[in-house]
């Protein structure tokens, strides 16, 4: 089986069958993923790599080569996935052709990586090998590419899967990463308390979906666009074009200009956000205005001489 499948976080595959066989993905080691928002595994290109799997598990053998977002080879939310192809194919090639400016790659020497294609999101080609009859050791290959666009298609156009050099990987529970990870000191860090044990009350940023309407350097200039917005003689086009907004499923301007103006004490949610590092700024921190607050962590901080701790994960794992 070859393809190349869509990618779209906004799948329009929603069918019973699909919905059913890509819970296979929100399960690892037995147990639910405990993601707060799993929306990645429901990519399109997931639940083609889904139903091909499904279909050589029928067949008993076969291979599969997709070129597909290569974002399910180390992201923490698609371990299960992994884990559930490991089950399926006894071996597994990755060649990962980079090129992600979501993630602002660079080649290990510090130049430039581009995409192969025409898009944003980093790509992968991947070979998934199943074998008829006794099973033998999971096995996991990796190989990657980085570098100027051009350089990449000559280099595919040279080279073939024989010629291509191989890294074994290991990958073990719990992110089952199929990128190379050091995992020497493992044993001893796992022995340390995890970060989200020792801090039950955890969650990633605010997001606002609008920083440059909702956040400024200056106090007066975002009030001033606040009261532009809860203005009921400024039209909604109007606003709208002025300030750039734009509108999504859950925030439409003409409600959310409704709701704030029956906060009469919106100006007291005006307050100051770490935007960066040493970079403070002002935000009008309010439930109409903001995508997602994260209130369970965020209260903690407001007003309050509390401490957080910001810590992220390291996608290959080095220990």
């Amino acid at each position: 089986m070859l393809g190349n499948p869509p990618y779209s976080g906004h799948s329009s595959n929603t069918g019973k069958w699909i919905s059913d066989e890509i819970k296979e993905y929100f399960m690892v080691d037995g147990k639910p993923l405990g993601e707060k928002n799993p929306k990645w595994l429901q990519d399109d290109y997931v639940k083609f790599i889904r139903f091909a799997q499904w279909k050589l598990d029928q067949a008993g053998e076969g291979v599969l080569g997709f070129i597909t977002n290569h974002s399910y080879l180390d992201n923490p939310t698609f371990r299960g996935m992994r884990q559930s192809l490991m089950n399926s194919f006894d071996e597994i090639y990755i060649l990962d052709l980079h090129g992600n400016s979501l993630k602002k790659e660079k080649s290990p020497d510090g130049s430039k990586d581009e995409n192969v294609f025409d898009i944003m999101q980093g790509v992968a080609i991947a070979f998934f090998i199943k074998n008829k009859g006794d099973k033998q050791s999971k096995k996991v290959f990796y190989s990657e590419l980085f570098g100027e666009r051009e350089k990449k298609y000559s280099w595919l156009l040279k080279n073939s899967f024989n010629s291509t050099k191989w890294k074994r990987t290991s990958p073990i529970a719990d992110f089952y990463l199929f990128t190379p990870s050091d995992n020497k000191l493992l044993n001893q860090y796992s022995k340390f308390w995890k970060v989200t044990e020792i801090f039950p009350v955890n969650s990633v940023g605010i997001v606002t979906s609008r920083d440059n309407f909702v956040i400024d350097f200056e106090k007066d200039k975002l009030e001033k666009r606040i009261k532009d917005f809860v203005n009921p003689k400024i039209d909604d086009e109007i606003l709208k074009q002025t300030y750039n907004l734009t509108e999504n499923q859950s925030w439409k301007i003409k409600e959310q200009r409704e709701k704030l103006r029956k906060d009469y004490d919106w100006k007291d949610s005006i307050t100051k956000i770490l935007y960066r590092p040493f970079d403070t700024r002002w935000i009008i921190y309010n439930d109409e205005m903001i995508e997602r607050t994260r209130k369970d962590v965020m209260t903690n901080l407001l007003g309050k001489v509390n401490l957080a701790l910001i810590t992220s994960y390291d996608k290959r794992r080095t220990i």
